[in-house]
């Protein structure tokens, strides 16, 4: 009976310790490194109008010009290219842009793999025209405008500046800032 007490005891003892390795590896995290792999995050960029004046007026067209029309803004990575409409407004409802700045708060964010920076272009284009109120005078086409700005060049706030001009020699000037987040 002694023999057999012992051999209880030792089988006691075993499972008790089974147990108790169990629960510690159960409860200890395994981790071959310990700092995560680093992901490649996206780069944000924010592609903002900032704002219109006009630098030359007719005498004829009085203190201001009536404008409208279609400014995208656009990121082109190789052949593949993302759009947005920054602002798009009709003849009739045309905004005034005198010869003090006229403010504009329309803005689009884009995001850019790290890796893509580098063969990443933002295309500002704008299409406006020159509202006039007589049927015999047709509205003025402000020449259509393209600018670009690769992606690389851009590390805080790049301001942009872009002039249309019609064949009578209106001016308006548009800036745009494109900002790395």
């Amino acid at each position: 009976m002694k023999n057999h007490a012992i051999v209880n005891l030792v089988f006691r003892k075993s499972v008790v310790f089974l147990l108790a390795s169990l629960f510690l590896i159960s409860c200890s995290k395994e981790d071959d490194d310990p700092t995560p792999p680093a992901e490649s995050q996206e780069i944000s960029f924010e592609v903002r109008l900032v704002k219109m004046v006009s630098l030359d007026i007719k005498e004829s067209e009085g203190p201001h010009l009536e404008v409208y029309g279609t400014i995208n803004a656009n990121l082109v990575r190789g052949n593949v290219t993302e759009e947005n409409v920054l602002w798009s407004t009709g003849a009739s409802e045309y905004i005034s842009v005198g010869l003090s700045d006229f403010p504009m708060s329309a803005a689009v964010t884009f995001t850019v793999s790290p890796e893509n920076i580098s063969n990443s272009m933002m295309e500002m284009t704008s299409a406006l025209m020159e509202h006039d109120f007589s049927e015999s005078n047709p509205d003025d086409n402000l020449s259509p405008e393209t600018i670009s700005a690769p992606l690389s060049a851009v590390s805080s706030t790049s301001t942009f500046q872009v002039v249309h001009d019609d064949s009578s020699g209106q001016h308006v000037q548009v800036t745009y800032s494109i900002t790395r987040l």
